[in-house]
């Protein structure tokens, strides 16, 4: 159940990213949910519940932060706005950049039985290889935003 919750999360998020105004992360996010969207499709037709649960768990953990951060960055409290940011970085770094590549990665491509059709597995592979490396690409402009934020006292999204 928890996974088409979250397909369809994607959907709308899909559906709503092409009706809002450009910003400049467009494809990276547009990317991401068109990669989120098959991910947890494919998961839901396969039956592959535990990492497609896994997967949008670790996602979650991480979402509450960033929305914290947004949300807190808009109001006075911007000091509050860049320690919030800062422990998520903690939080996305160990659950995107660690649990997700080194154990839900390396659990579907090594540990799992392989599949009767010889295109699932590597689908799979591809859209994780795909997801891990929009993290990794994010994690660095956080680091170009905190970076800024420590010599300008600006925080904004870059």
């Amino acid at each position: 159940m928890y996974s088409l919750v979250t397909m369809g999360y994607h959907i709308g998020g899909l559906v709503t990213h092409f009706m809002e105004a450009r910003r400049n992360d467009f494809a990276e996010m547009a990317l991401h949910h068109l990669v989120s969207l098959f991910l947890f499709s494919g998961y839901y037709l396969c039956n592959k519940w535990h990492p497609g649960c896994s997967v949008a768990y670790l996602h979650d953990i991480a979402d509450i932060g960033i929305s914290l951060s947004k949300g807190l960055g808009e109001t006075r409290y911007g000091d509050a706005a860049a320690a919030v940011f800062v422990t998520n970085m903690f939080i996305w770094f160990w659950t995107r950049m660690i649990v997700l590549p080194f154990d839900v990665i390396y659990k579907v491509g090594l540990v799992y039985p392989d599949e009767p059709y010889t295109i699932v597995k590597p689908a799979f592979m591809w859209l994780l290889g795909c997801m891990t490396m929009l993290h990794y690409y994010w994690m660095y402009i956080f680091t170009k935003i905190l970076t800024n934020y420590k010599k300008t006292g600006d925080g904004e999204d870059l």
